[in-house]
């Protein structure tokens, strides 16, 4: 019969070693299947960010080559886009006569164009062109003897042909390398090589078109799929993507050797932990076992127990039995649970303000980035046009707009600069109200006054009705001014076009005010009502469409409703309309007989 001991040490070397048998088996039965897949999650991604990324490209040398063209065909000077044009790699756009054959105008970005073209390119462009069409053709030897791209736009006397060097191709698949051969293939819409690490193939425009990755990604598809390749001279996996609109195509292969290589990487090292920590599994548990047995048992039991999560754990102390040092150990042990359990307490609640306050600070530099960065982009924008050497060919009324559109931006961004100043005033507990004389009525007024305009560019009807004798209140008037012309701009903006807004005064039987701006447009969603009156938040009309604005206008009436001592609430069909109120205390009310008082004072 052994000893405990022997028991012991069995036991621990056995569960020590259980898992990691575990641990060694997982990655020698699954490590070439996870590199694969990782081979199909990382490089179709890849892929698919490139072809975006070249997506965007055509879609910019499209617009700037229109943009030039239409300048040249109408004879202006186009010298100041030759900036643009080195940026997207062109080499110049020239405009010719297709009587003559002859350039007449022609913009030069890195080299000039030639005073005629030769008969054979005029008939291969026009082999390729489409009358008020953008073409790219397929990958070509150039002037200088490199590849290069030709866009072609025509119409009926004219053709414009744009010289488009394969620089950013071969920088993106430059850019994309792993492992020891890991890269990226680009690709035009006959399968012939833009971008590839031999320079050679480049420089040869090579047809890979048979290769069957490279025929899924001209017939628009994309996917991951393992083939042989001649350059490499192995097998390859790689991940796969058309880009759309262009017949263009990224493919993003590694050999798979690599793929192999890394598996068995992984094998040998887990291999050597699994053997290292089996080693010192068991002469831990021989040194443990002889020093301490039974006590031990109990301390590592309860040590697991914590490490699990369990903070309720305490060692039962036995003096009959312990040494000193294990009563020392088991008196730590316990008095680490009682910290721990403290500890992760703390820990806990602190963690969770900490992603809340995270969280809420994401969103809040989010939305309100995106709220101005959005009107500087357009007073920016239309600045720069009034200011450049072509706003002497705008006309007057061009110049207002711009003005106009201008103007609307800036007071867009003074408007949602005080409501943020406001928020973050009530929000600190910072904003004071007055205490003054406010008559309903003169605000509503005001406000009817400032939002008719806006009305009549919808044909909204905006009318006050009162139900009874308009009472006055003690209030911020700016505050209560503010609310009314939210609700109402609200109302006009979000109502249905041509339809009707009513602002309601009441003097409530329970004495209190209230202010009911009623629309009859599309209404709120029941799930969305409490969303609204959040900060930053809109929700999607009928049509999708996100409705515009900073989404705080509602938020702030709530607030100010609140430091009046009142509230305020919707109320919210869809299909028929909103209805929003806002009601003021008794004790803020003023009665008719001391409102004739005071008049009279």
């Amino acid at each position: 019969m052994g000893t405990s001991r022997s028991y012991l040490v069995a036991m621990l070397v056995a569960l020590v070693a259980l898992p990691l048998v575990l641990f060694w088996a997982w990655p020698q039965s699954k490590a070439l299947q996870n590199e694969y897949d990782e081979v199909h999650d990382r490089h179709l991604l890849i892929a698919r960010n490139v072809s975006a990324a070249l997506e965007r490209y055509h879609k910019d040398v499209t617009a700037t080559f229109n943009f030039v063209s239409d300048a040249l065909m109408k004879g202006a000077k186009a010298d100041t886009t030759s900036g643009l044009l080195k940026n997207l790699r062109f080499e110049n756009v020239c405009l010719i006569d297709l009587k003559t054959n002859r350039v007449v105008e022609a913009v030069a970005a890195n080299s000039p164009c030639p005073n005629a073209f030769m008969e054979a390119h005029i008939k291969h462009f026009s082999e390729i062109a489409r009358v008020g069409m953008t073409v790219f053709s397929g990958v070509e030897l150039g002037a200088k003897g490199s590849p290069v791209l030709y866009v072609v736009g025509l119409d009926k006397s004219h053709m414009t042909v744009g010289t488009l060097s394969t620089g950013y191709f071969i920088a993106l698949g430059k850019a994309i390398a792993f492992g020891i051969k890991g890269h990226a293939a680009i690709v035009d819409q006959y399968g012939k090589i833009l971008a590839h690490p031999l320079d050679n193939w480049i420089a040869q425009m090579r047809d890979i078109s048979k290769v069957s990755a490279v025929k899924r990604m001209l017939n628009g598809e994309q996917g991951v799929e393992s083939f042989y390749s001649p350059a490499l001279k192995g097998d390859m996996v790689a991940g796969f993507s058309a880009v759309p609109g262009t017949g263009w195509g990224v493919m993003v292969p590694q050999p798979v050797e690599e793929l192999r290589a890394n598996a068995r990487e992984i094998e040998l090292s887990s291999l050597a932990v699994f053997a290292l920590g089996l080693i010192m599994a068991a002469l831990m548990a021989l040194l443990l076992a002889a020093m301490l047995e039974r006590p031990v048992a109990r301390i590592t039991a309860a040590a697991r127990q914590m490490a699990e999560g369990d903070d309720n754990v305490r060692i039962k102390e036995d003096s009959r039995f312990l040494p000193a040092e294990i009563k020392e150990m088991t008196s730590t042990i316990n008095a680490m649970a009682d910290r721990l359990m403290s500890a992760r307490a703390v820990a806990f609640e602190a963690r969770h303000k900490a992603d809340a306050a995270n969280a809420s600070k994401t969103s809040f530099l989010r939305t309100v980035t995106h709220e101005f960065r959005t009107p500087l982009n357009a007073i920016i924008g239309f600045a720069e046009i009034l200011s450049s050497s072509q706003a002497d060919r705008l006309d007057d009324e061009t110049r207002k707009e711009f003005a106009k559109d201008i103007e609307t931006g800036a007071r867009h961004l003074l408007s949602l600069a005080n409501d943020l100043l406001d928020l973050a005033r009530i929000e600190a507990g910072r904003y004071e109200i007055t205490d003054e004389i406010v008559g309903l009525d003169e605000i509503t007024q005001r406000v009817l006054s400032l939002i008719r305009p806006e009305a009549a560019s919808r044909n909204v009807s905006v009318t006050m009705e009162a139900d009874g004798v308009i009472p006055e209140v003690r209030g911020d008037e700016r505050a209560l001014f503010q609310s009314v012309l939210n609700l109402t701009s609200n109302a006009v903006r979000y109502g249905s076009e041509g339809g009707n807004v009513v602002v309601r005064l009441r003097h409530l039987e329970s004495g209190e005010a209230e202010i009911a701006v009623t629309d009859d447009g599309d209404g709120i969603p029941p799930g969305d009502i409490e969303r609204v009156l959040l900060p930053f938040e809109r929700i999607a009309k009928q049509d999708g469409l996100t409705l515009q604005g900073s989404g705080l206008g509602l938020p702030i009436v709530a607030q100010f409703a609140t430091l009046h001592g009142g509230y305020f609430h919707l109320e919210s069909s869809e299909g028929i309309g909103t209805r929003a109120i806002i009601v003021l205390p008794a004790h803020r009310v003023i009665k008719a007989g001391k409102r004739k008082q005071r008049r009279a004072a």
